[in-house]
């Protein structure tokens, strides 16, 4: 298994369906463990030290249930937080209302619609795996906040188990991982340790994300998946060198939502007004303001202001 691929756990006892799903998944570049029985799944669990990042399991199974199976594996602390999918033949809709109950995130009817399949199962770790990390994120900041040896020396002091996240304007990105906040490790691109430094020290413009736990490749290009959907219609739309080292890292989401806050009174506006610009104003630390207007062409202007009084007066003008 490469270190790029997911890992979903699949259990059916119907043998041409679980051949059919498995072949999708594995179509899909997802490494699949496949198994017909509830049993040997646990088993296989109890002795891999590499748990899946999905479940996905048949909800009527002989021996075992489905239930059954998912109700064993969330009692255990080490597989609480794998999703549970279940899929299944039957008509019955208590059984959707009743495995959603007992913790499993998503239910599908067979026969199961492949493409339908493979959205939910994206959507679902890119969100999974960009909330574990927001809950674990202990420090966001910019180049203007701490150097690459600041970084180093506060992942010391707090004695880190996890890594922090380097990222530049390019999408490109180094990590350097700790282990009890000793340095365990520095990569960034092709880049190794010492050579990987070297380039991180000469960054002039970056963002830092410090994470508790594990650093996990799978996740992070979740994460960046799930973060660059939520602002890119923000980054397309503004022009990045007008908000360059004024807006904190910190605040692109607060950013995003107010865009989004836009959008949406655009829908409750009578059409001839459609055509018109409104605008919001976006508070920045230290008394500075971004503006910006917008119409239903999705066009938008974005004005910096460093006072609440240049902010007036251009209301005025």
């Amino acid at each position: 298994m490469t270190t790029t691929q997911l890992k979903i756990l699949l259990v059916d006892d119907d043998k041409v369906s679980l051949r059919i799903l498995e072949n999708i998944l594995k179509s899909e570049n997802y490494y699949v463990d496949a198994f017909q029985n509830a049993e040997e799944a646990i088993g296989h669990l109890n002795i891999n030290d590499n748990p899946p990042d999905l479940i996905i399991s048949d909800y009527f199974m002989p021996g075992i249930s489905g239930l059954e199976f998912l109700n064993q594996v969330k009692s255990r602390k080490e597989f609480t937080s794998i999703p549970f999918l279940f899929i299944s033949a039957s008509k019955n809709e208590d059984i959707e209302t009743d495995a959603l109950q007992y913790g499993a995130i998503d239910f599908l009817k067979k026969p199961i619609n492949r493409r339908l399949l493979l959205n939910k199962i994206n959507v679902l770790l890119q969100s999974l795996s960009s909330f574990s990390l927001n809950a674990n994120r202990l420090f966001e900041g910019d180049s203007a906040t701490m150097n690459i040896h600041d970084i180093i020396s506060y992942c010391e002091e707090e004695k880190l188990d996890g890594f922090a996240l380097i990222t530049t304007h390019s999408d490109q990105y180094g990590v350097l991982t700790f282990a009890k906040g000793i340095l365990d490790r520095i990569h960034y691109n092709d880049h190794n340790d010492s050579e990987a430094l070297e380039i991180l020290e000469q960054l002039k413009e970056y963002e830092i994300i410090i994470f508790r736990g594990n650093f996990n490749q799978n996740n992070i290009d979740n994460f960046f998946k799930h973060r660059n959907n939520s602002v890119k219609v923000v980054k397309k739309s503004i022009s990045l060198n007008k908000l360059r080292g004024k807006l904190p890292a910190a605040k692109l989401n607060d950013l995003t939502l107010l865009f989004n806050e836009l959008t949406d009174s655009f829908q409750k506006l009578e059409k001839p007004l459609k055509d018109k610009w409104i605008s919001s104003t976006f508070t920045l630390p230290e008394n500075k303001y971004i503006k910006l207007w917008k119409n239903e062409a999705n066009l938008i202007d974005v004005s910096f202001f460093s006072s609440k009084e240049s902010l007036i007066k251009h209301g005025n003008e």
